[in-house]
This record gives structure tokens, C-alpha cells and sequence, in this order.
């Protein structure tokens, strides 16, 4: 383990507020301009896997030094949960190594107690280090907070783990404004999960509370927005016909989704009388219904015929689109 006098010679601690930092970089840095980007890319994604792996990218980017890049999330803040990153990625890799990568936790638990940015590098007189940072070959580090409007958020670090590579006091600086973005763009990847999950909620409670107002036709709005989403997406499918300029993205399938699941949301305030009506239509009625039907499914079936024939549509296109 590290002695604590051994501690305070390897890190360096950053101090400053971000705006100081950000004006002590250097100008002429092209890594600036690494920054700007992504700051403005940030800014249009939402979901947090998006969020991640830009901020990856622009890292590996930015400190060629770096070899691996983590980032440690707090859910909660009784147990931080240092020893497993929330992501962590090497170099060139796209995907989460299926081995445990080994981490700082002296290094981590510093950031996180402090509250700083710290710099670590490898004493070349060979003064005594942890075991962790020995077994993962790390000659210098990169650790950051991730500092959220109220709490902090995580960790953000990146090491030389297997090279003999090291870091500036600049870098340090950098790296610092680097991992501000980050927490601002985490914060509201955050928060745009959790409005999604609100809602959700309460797409959930209409749908709970329209079928309690009329109990025989329980299921009903789950099976509609089930039917409704296998209908787009045998849609998308086309490549030709009147359908084959059309192709929902995946936002629009969850807007069609939600609509398909509150389109009964009016029976809210329909009268108990109406809604709860004993009897089905008369007999009469009924076939009248489905004459009707039919005769609509047969003028459907003989346009996208004449368009089949005219545009050579596949048959079985064809036949998908009005099952």
C-alpha cells in the first residue's frame, strides 16, 4: 500500500475552478478544438450509452499518451462502488474487455474524498506504489470527479497501463475540463432518462385505469400497440409502392407506441351508462358492420393490386401489407 508522504509526491492535484483551467490551456492547443466538439456534440444526444462513447472516443483522441479510459458512476453514495467501472475501454477496442480491468482504488478514493482532479506519475527512483497500480503497469494516470450540480456524479480516469508513456501538468488542466463537460452531459442524459421513465409510468397508470373503467376489454390497448408496431414495421420493410417512401425511425415507433396505447384514453370521461353498456349491437347491426369491412378490405386489396401490376411490387410484399 502507499505511505501517505509517498502519496502527497506522486499526485498532483488540480485546484482551480474549470474556468481558470480552461484559461490557463494553451491556446494553440489543437486538442481545443477536440474539446469544442464535443462539447456541441453533447449537446444533441441523450441516452447515456450515446453520451459514453463519445466522450471515449473524443478521450482516446485528445491524450494519445492514454492506454485505457474508465468511468466510474455513483449510484450510491454510501457505497461508491469504486472497484467496477460503470464502462471501461482500451484502446482500439469497441467493446467492454470480458476481463476485470484492475483500477487505482488509492488514486479513486482520493478524487472522490477531495473532491479533485489529480495527476500520477510513476517516481522513476522506484518509490513504493499499490499493488493494483502495479499489476495493471501503470506508469502515470489521469483521474478526474465528475462534479454534477449537487453531488458528485462518479469518476473519470485514464492511464498508460503497458506503455511508458506519461502526462503533463497541461494535460491535467485538459483532462479536467474534459470530464466537466462530461458530468454536464451525464447529468442530463440522467435526467432524460428518468422523464422517460415517468412517463412510462404514467402511460402505464392511463392504460390501468381505462381498462378499470371497463373491465371486457382488458388487454385491449396492449394487443393495439402490439399489432400497431408489427404493422410499422412490416412497413419499413418496403423499398417500393406507395409504402416505400415511408420508414419510422425509432423515435417515431415510440411515439406510435404511446399513441397506440393511450387511443382509448377518452373512455375516461365517457359516462358509466355508455361505457358500461350491457348488450352488443343488434344482430342486424353486426352484419352490417362487417359488410361493411369487407367491402373495404376488397377496394384496398384491388388498389394495391392495380399498383403491384403497375410498379411490379413482390406478391408477397403485397400480401403483407393488408394482413
Amino acid at each position: 500500500a502507499e505511505s501517505s508522504s509517498h502519496r502527497e509526491q506522486l499526485i498532483t492535484a488540480a485546484h482551480e475552478p474549470v474556468s481558470a483551467l480552461t484559461r490557463r490551456i494553451d491556446g494553440n492547443d489543437r486538442r481545443l478544438q477536440i474539446l469544442f466538439e464535443l462539447a456541441g456534440q453533447l449537446n444533441a444526444l441523450s441516452t447515456l450509452d450515446e453520451v459514453l462513447e463519445r466522450i471515449v472516443q473524443a478521450t482516446f483522441e485528445a491524450f494519445p499518451a492514454a492506454n485505457f479510459f474508465a468511468i466510474t458512476l455513483i449510484e450510491d453514495p454510501d457505497n461508491p462502488g469504486l472497484e467496477q467501472p460503470y464502462l471501461s475501454r482500451l484502446r482500439g477496442d469497441l467493446q467492454d474487455s470480458d476481463e476485470r480491468p484492475i483500477l487505482s482504488k488509492s488514486i479513486l478514493k482520493r478524487v472522490l474524498t477531495e473532491g479533485q482532479a489529480v495527476l500520477w506519475v510513476k517516481d522513476s527512483l522506484g518509490l513504493e506504489v499499490s499493488q493494483s497500480i502495479l499489476d495493471a503497469k501503470i506508469t502515470a494516470c489521469l483521474a478526474a470527479p465528475l462534479v454534477g450540480q449537487r453531488s458528485i456524479l462518479g469518476l473519470m480516469l485514464v492511464d498508460t497501463r503497458g506503455r511508458g508513456s506519461l502526462f503533463s501538468k497541461q494535460d491535467l488542466d485538459l483532462f479536467s475540463v474534459f470530464a466537466s463537460n462530461a458530468a454536464f452531459a451525464l447529468e442530463r442524459a440522467r435526467l432524460s432518462d428518468s422523464i422517460v421513465e415517468m412517463f412510462e409510468s404514467f402511460v402505464e397508470a392511463s392504460v390501468t385505469a381505462i381498462e378499470a373503467r371497463d373491465p371486457t376489454t382488458a388487454g385491449h390497448s396492449q394487443r393495439v400497440a402490439s399489432y400497431t408496431l408489427e404493422t410499422a414495421l412490416v412497413v419499413n420493410q418496403f423499398t417500393s409502392g406507395r409504402l416505400g417512401d415511408i420508414e419510422l425511425s425509432a423515435d417515431e415507433l415510440t411515439e406510435l407506441r404511446y399513441a397506440a396505447l393511450l387511443h382509448d384514453f377518452g373512455k375516461i370521461a365517457v359516462r358509466e351508462d355508455v361505457l358500461g353498456k350491457p348488450t352488443r349491437l343488434p344482430e342486424p347491426q353486426m352484419r352490417l358492420v362487417e359488410q361493411r369491412l369487407e367491402t373495404l378490405k376488397a377496394l384496398v386489396w384491388r388498389e394495391l393490386l392495380d399498383e403491384a401490376i403497375a410498379e411490379n411490387v413482390p406478391a408477397d410484399q403485397l400480401i403483407a401489407t393488408v394482413e
